[in-house]
């Protein structure tokens, strides 16, 4: 027997285990049904706290996730392949980017108590006989939006002539001054082999 979870809200995607659980429960006993993996597909509407600093998911897109859940010898094992849609700001002209997130992922599911020995991060609770899917969605998908994206990878900045990527700080016909706070750095010298 198949179970499919089809998932169209966010809240669809709390998924029970337990007919997997089943075999974990009774080592070496044959399960009666052909143990199969339960399928995972979703299209779900993107949230507004899905961002960072200089980067969110795409609002009003879909995000998408297809996979399935299985057993493992110690919990569940989830695999996913998560596709979204991002937007943010360049970092260096501020105009507007988007971009696109592509990931597969693999991660653990295990009891409530098990999931304490291991580090952060590693495996996800079973809680109730049910997993939470869209925790390791939205955790994969911050994880993967660009901390400072850029809209090329040759972008000048705002104001190239004035403000260049690279170089000095071009002022014009302005004087170069040293800013009197920081006047004092420049009477430091350092002589080798002193102490």
């Amino acid at each position: 027997m198949t179970i499919r979870v089809e998932a169209t809200e966010w809240s669809e995607l709390s998924v029970d285990v337990s007919r997997l659980r089943r075999a974990l429960r009774q080592p070496g006993h044959v399960v009666d049904e052909q143990l199969e993996p339960i399928t995972v597909r979703a299209s779900l509407p993107s949230l507004d706290d899905l961002q960072i600093t200089t980067s969110r998911i795409r609002n009003g897109s879909t995000i998408t996730a297809d996979g399935s859940l299985d057993v493992a010898t110690s919990g569940v094992v989830g695999r996913l392949a998560i596709e979204g849609a991002w937007e943010g700001e360049c970092r260096r002209c501020l105009e507007p980017v988007v971009g696109e997130i592509v990931l597969d992922v693999e991660t653990t599911f295990l009891d409530v108590e098990a999931v304490d020995d291991v580090e952060e991060g590693e495996a996800y609770p079973i809680i109730d006989e049910r997993v939470d899917l869209a925790q390791v969605l939205r955790d994969e998908l911050m994880l993967a939006l660009p901390l400072s994206p850029l809209c090329a990878g040759d972008c000048a900045g705002a104001d190239p002539e004035r403000f260049p990527a690279t170089g000095r700080l071009d002022l014009g016909d302005e004087e170069d001054t040293i800013d009197p706070r920081w006047a004092a750095l420049s009477e430091l010298t350092f002589d080798e082999g002193s102490e």
